[in-house]
């Protein structure tokens, strides 16, 4: 096998990783939309009063994860 004929299969691999890729986008918004009204029903304050505080404790959460290496620096650093 030689190299042109190499590259050109590694060229169609990746053109081929790169079709599942943008197909499952689409998949992606479809499915939140098929999910939406059960996530925020226009019915019921309550879980949407959940929605909202499940989405801002999650937040938090990645804010702490961020964080806890500058908070290990500084103790560190105060060490010194």
């Amino acid at each position: 096998m030689s190299d042109t004929s190499t590259s050109r299969a590694a060229r169609e691999h990746a053109r081929g990783a790169f079709k599942a890729v943008a197909a499952a986008g689409g998949a992606l918004t479809k499915t939140v939309a098929a999910l939406w009204p059960y996530l925020w029903p226009q019915d019921r304050a309550d879980l949407k009063a959940r929605v909202v505080a499940t989405s801002a404790l999650i937040v938090l959460a990645k804010l702490a994860t961020m964080a806890v290496p500058f908070f290990f620096k500084w103790a560190t650093d105060a060490l010194t």
